[in-house]
């Protein structure tokens, strides 16, 4: 497991450094997104999304618990990526995303029917307070994305690929 760092200065500098991160992205990836209440989470979410050509507007689904949102068929990945890689990974979908924060316990996700997007071959998976659900997660590929406060401007990102 490779553990990258980057120190974000602004909601624009954290949404290309998450777009850096989905160009190495593959169908079925699971992002686990962790810090606290207002660190950044949703904004990653939307680096996410725009690179994959997401044009609706990527929200917090915390009251909602899980969001789906289609890839535009006509926008291709797009942003820059310090990682070398041939090609990318166009069979890449939907991006499903998951707020966990309000969840009594694990039953509710299943409610949802949240199983039957998380971790599925055409899709990245981006979940919010993953702790809460982690005994549903832990056999799937994930990365780990943890982002705390540095100062009150910068965050610090750490991500486990």
């Amino acid at each position: 497991m490779k553990i990258e760092k980057f120190i974000s200065n602004s909601d624009d500098e954290t949404k290309q450094i998450a777009k850096n991160i989905a160009a190495v992205l593959q169908s079925g990836d699971i992002l686990l997104l962790s810090g606290d209440l207002g660190v950044g989470k949703t904004v990653f979410a939307k680096g996410i999304g725009e690179y994959f050509g997401i044009t609706k507007e990527i929200i917090s689904p915390t009251f909602a618990i899980m969001n789906l949102y289609d890839r535009d068929p006509d926008l291709h990945p797009r942003g820059t990526c310090r990682y070398a890689r041939a090609h990318r990974d166009d069979n890449i979908k939907s991006l499903i995303h998951i707020d966990t924060y309000r969840l009594k316990d694990e039953q509710e996700i299943i409610d949802i029917g949240a199983l039957d997007y998380i971790g599925q071959p055409d899709t990245i998976t981006v979940i919010e307070w993953p702790e809460k659900i982690e005994n549903l997660i832990q056999n799937k590929k994930r990365i780990v994305v943890k982002i705390t406060h540095d100062s009150d401007s910068k965050r610090l990102i750490e991500v486990k690929i």
